[in-house]
């Protein structure tokens, strides 16, 4: 039997006994993996693939496969809610990250170039771990679940720049013109990436489909998903980013849902390869050799940045869990990380040494990145009975409002606007608003408004559910809908439940209506153009 053949047979057999393992403690598949990639490293002197390389190329393969795949399945309709901490909060994060992971290194005596590369690894943190671990937990919907993911994309797209910057001057080319040159073809490239896939790959997914072939289909996806990749490598961008960026596009088309289930068990099988090659990588004996600046390096950045996101969220209104969620959820270091160290090498910006502590400190933050993910909730129950949360905030909410109201789940724009309507209509509303500085901003409009989560038994007592007429729920906002939903039937079974969402939801409650926005604000402007704006048909 070949080489890869066997090494491949004895990655898949040591996966399945890492994945039981792993569940049997309750934690995610991913530390199984990685378990056993370091069991089965030249490092170890166990059981021990024989061509680490092969396994290696494999594993480009599956971070391709693995963050096309992520792509998918995030939407970038999730950022909308979100987008002022995703976008100009990651921004802060990463180049204060960017900063100090630099100057650390230069301060352990490392040169400047391999201290750049190093402050570039670890900005970002692990999108695919996050997500696996968010969805082993149910956690995915919830508010911090929510921004967690919407900063981690993030990060990995602020990473580009950075990347192609270090590059150039790895290469020896600093006049602005050599580090700009690769900037704006890979801007372009990407901008190019997005019309393709946003236009083109919908219209052949459609003439794929129409063949009713599974296995067509199947292969087309993949296809898609590798080609963007390798052409992205063409423009110095890593093949992973250019994979990742078409899944992200194609979530949005009607294919996407169809595409990432042909993609569940392939995705499932080269991420094993994956994670699996990473823990071969990992060396304990120099990890036992270095442990003291390990331990310190892991504690610095993947702790650090938490530090760093918790007190961002903060200072962009977000209370309670969240900051807490972000410091201990974002511990795993990106994968992305693994490429960066790769270039340096390539690139002799770092060396062995430099590299060997790059990839450990990023292999250790993975393996333990989970289990401090899973102290968020203990810990904040901890600190909620020795520090309990003050007094729930409410404005303009008196105990001489009369009941049989109208309780709005998510304090958004549509729900200001509704509220604002009702109002004129003489119908008292209760908005419920989990954003600290929204729900500020709603209290300054004189709207009745209350803090906290939607979901919370206490927090909707408080709106008087028991006596509502009608609950509204954005979903286009910060909330659990599933889990408001859930907690009102508790209460209320036979209330009704209206559902403000974007068109294409996938799944829709039991006994709730739904009310697609984008579609009435469609039907309400056809409406208007010929019945207020005097548009003919011919």
């Amino acid at each position: 039997m070949s080489g890869i053949a066997s090494d491949l047979i004895l990655i898949v057999l040591g996966g399945l006994f890492g994945g039981l393992l792993a569940r049997a403690v309750k934690q995610p598949l991913v530390i199984g993996y990685i378990f056993v990639g370091i069991l089965a490293s030249p490092h170890t002197g166990f059981i021990t693939v024989s061509q680490v390389s092969n396994i290696e190329h494999l594993a480009d393969i599956g971070a391709s496969l693995l963050l096309f795949s992520l792509g998918m399945e995030f939407s970038l309709r999730e950022l909308r809610p979100i987008w002022r901490i995703a976008v100009i909060g990651t921004a802060i994060q990463v180049a204060i990250t960017f900063a100090y992971g630099t100057a650390t290194a230069w301060y352990l005596n490392w040169n400047l170039l391999a201290a750049l590369w190093f402050g570039g690894s670890v900005v970002s943190s692990s999108s695919a771990l996050i997500l696996r671990t968010l969805k082993s937990r149910n956690l995915k919907g919830t508010l911090s679940g929510r921004v967690m993911m919407g900063v981690s994309i993030a990060q990995d797209l602020l990473l580009i720049p950075i990347l192609i910057l270090l590059v150039s001057l790895s290469r020896g080319n600093l006049s602005i013109s050599a580090m700009l040159l690769p900037l704006a073809s890979s801007t372009l490239f990407l901008a190019l990436i997005w019309v393709f896939a946003e236009r083109l790959i919908p219209w052949l997914l459609q003439l794929i489909a129409l063949l009713r072939s599974q296995e067509l289909f199947m292969l087309a996806t993949i296809s898609i998903g590798l080609g963007v990749g390798f052409l992205s490598s063409l423009f110095g961008l890593p093949t992973a980013y250019g994979a990742f960026l078409a899944g992200l596009v194609l979530s949005e088309s009607a294919f996407g849902k169809k595409a990432m289930s042909e993609m569940v068990p392939l995705r499932d099988l080269f991420g094993l390869l994956f994670f699996a090659s990473i823990g071969m990588l990992c060396s304990p004996t120099f990890i036992i050799e270095n442990l003291a600046i390990t331990i310190l390096l892991v504690a610095l950045f993947a702790g650090g940045k938490g530090l760093i996101l918790a007190l961002v969220a903060h200072g962009f209104g977000y209370r309670r869990i969240v900051p807490l969620a972000l410091m201990l959820g974002m511990v795993p270091i990106s994968e992305i990380a693994f490429v960066l160290a790769r270039n340096a090498l390539a690139l002799s910006a770092i060396s062995d040494y430099e590299y060997q502590v790059m990839l450990n400190v990023v292999i250790v933050s993975m393996l333990i990145g989970p289990l401090i993910a899973a102290l968020a909730s203990p810990i904040y129950g901890w600190l909620r009975r020795f520090f309990p949360e003050a007094e729930i905030e409410t404005f303009n909410l008196t105990d001489t409002d009369p009941d049989n109201h109208i309780v709005i789940s998510g304090g958004g724009s549509i729900g200001v606007y509704l509220a604002q309507e009702l109002k004129q209509q003489n119908i008292v509303s209760v908005i419920i608003e989990p954003v600290y500085k929204n729900f500020l901003s709603l209290a300054g409009q004189g709207v009745s408004v209350i803090f906290g989560e939607p979901e919370k038994t206490e927090i909707l007592v408080l709106a008087r559910i028991a006596n509502a007429r009608l609950l509204i729920i954005d979903d286009s906002n910060q909330v659990n809908a599933d889990q408001v939903i859930a907690e009102v039937r508790n209460q209320r079974p036979a209330l009704k439940i209206v559902l403000l969402a974007a068109s294409g939801r996938s799944v829709v409650p039991e006994g709730v209506q739904i009310i697609e926005y984008e579609r009435q604000i469609a039907v309400e402007v056809a409406k208007r153009a010929v019945g207020e704006w005097g548009v003919l048909a011919p």
